[in-house]
């Protein structure tokens, strides 16, 4: 985006000019689908590297996020960002100025590097999965094929009795071809930290970290719920709150607090938290009103896009998938308690996490066929009237152990987990409904898994 500038500024932008800032020392690394990146220092600081070394992603993004608005949210993209600048930026700027001076240098160094991207634009990118809800209370049924499937384990369920972690990404494929940058970051203050993301994010979004502090996290959503989140002073989108317990967290106590501290209600899900020090392990699940929290040094947590807690469940939600294997919750219940309680239990490692994650078992018919139902999604592979090929499945997965946590590292796949990749010229071949995906949709080439590092 541009903006035009009268004469009488020239001044001024001349002044601007002469402050630019020093050009960041290239430090991004590409490896099998991944990009890593390390920021460090101040707001300004880390920001302006961000945006520096990411301003080719910012572009693409800027250049589909109306699409992905449109489409996602069926929102119009200039009533969306001015919806997000009324409601989330004052938010921003009164109660995370730490965060918002961080937007703001991205922006600030995109643009050095040739990328023109406004505030209003990430603080819009930042908030999309706060806004599905808050726009539209109730998602169309075809959208209804979950966002993630992951787990956390402990105790006697591992092989060495310390935390095992892996997280898939479910999302649309326009949206999901963005989120392959790893960012290290570490603040003037508060606890380095490791993310998965994408360029123009403070949090993560697909909402997986480790923290030198020892905490490691992932989380699922929670479908189908029946308020309207609200977003005034006190009431906080949940990516301030992730991103201020990514760096200022130190403990799952804290980790807590801070998420349920100020909650607004938006992007209800169940968050699955460990202690890589103790071992222990914490599931907090947040609605609206209702916070559910577990926590042990000896068992499982997993999460399917349905609310563990019947309480939240009943009363937040108008779910009606736990319980029911034809549907995308319901089908990964049941195969995910299945292989974490049954097949797998005692034994869970990172390699036997990606074969978790990669599993195509449709619990349902009883066979092995990728769709919207499976652990590793692949709504666009299903036909069914509950999917309707809609192009949407797994975009990535994440596996950790507390012993590769503790260096700062994981295993990481980008495309979908089962490896068998995804080619968008043939699928779009194969359903023109989607022809107006041609100008957006991505190919995603088959990576190995790959341990990634800083």
């Amino acid at each position: 985006m541009t903006t035009r500038r009268r004469h009488t500024h020239s001044r001024s932008s001349a002044a601007r000019r002469s402050k630019r800032r020093s050009v960041p020392t290239p430090q991004v690394r590409t490896q099998e689908g991944w990009k890593i990146i390390h920021v460090a220092g101040t707001p300004q600081e880390r920001g302006f590297t961000h945006g520096f070394l990411l301003h080719q992603e910012l572009a693409r993004i800027q250049e589909k996020f109306p699409f992905i608005v449109n489409e996602e949210l069926r929102y119009p993209y200039k009533k969306y960002l001015a919806t997000c600048r009324r409601t989330i930026t004052p938010l921003l700027k009164t109660d995370y100025p730490e965060f918002y001076q961080e937007i703001q240098a991205i922006s600030e160094g995109a643009k050095q590097a040739g990328t023109d991207i406004q505030v209003d634009v990430l603080v819009a990118w930042n908030a999309l999965m706060s806004m599905y809800e808050y726009l539209h209370p109730a998602p169309k049924r075809r959208e209804r094929s979950g966002r993630c499937s992951a787990f956390i384990a402990t105790g006697k369920a591992t092989r060495n009795g310390e935390i095992v972690m892996g997280h898939t990404t479910h999302t649309d494929l326009v949206s999901g071809a963005f989120f392959h940058i790893i960012m290290y970051v570490r603040p003037h203050r508060g606890v380095p930290f490791c993310m998965q993301t994408a360029a123009g994010c403070i949090a993560s979004g697909t909402d997986w970290f480790l923290t030198e502090a020892g905490i490691v996290g992932c989380e699922t959503t929670i479908s189908d719920i029946n308020y309207r989140p609200t977003f005034s002073p006190g009431h906080a989108p949940y990516f301030c709150r992730i991103r201020h317990a990514m760096q200022y967290g130190k403990s799952l106590d804290d980790y807590a607090a801070i998420m349920t501290h100020h909650n607004a209600g938006d992007y209800a899900s169940s968050w699955l938290f460990g202690d890589v020090r103790s071992q222990e392990i914490m599931l907090c699940e947040l609605g609206c009103k209702i916070a559910h929290v577990q926590r042990t040094r000896d068992g499982i947590y997993y999460g399917m896009n349905s609310a563990i807690s019947p309480e939240l469940r009943a009363q937040e939600t108008d779910d009606q998938e736990f319980f029911n294997p034809q549907t995308s919750s319901g089908g990964r219940n049941a195969r995910l308690h299945e292989l974490l309680y049954k097949i797998h239990y005692g034994k869970l490692n990172p390699e036997i996490a990606q074969t978790i994650l990669s599993d195509h078992y449709n619990v349902a018919t009883k066979k092995r066929k990728p769709g919207a139902t499976t652990i590793c999604v692949h709504t666009y592979d299903d036909a069914t009237d509950y999917a309707e090929n809609y192009p949407h499945g797994c975009t990535d997965g994440k596996v950790l152990d507390a012993a590769s946590a503790r260096r700062m590292t994981f295993w990481g796949r980008f495309g979908p987990c089962c490896g068998r990749g995804f080619h968008a010229p043939h699928f779009l071949e194969h359903h023109p409904r989607y022809k107006k995906w041609c100008d957006v949709l991505e190919s995603y080439p088959v990576h190995p898994w790959t341990q990634l590092h800083a």
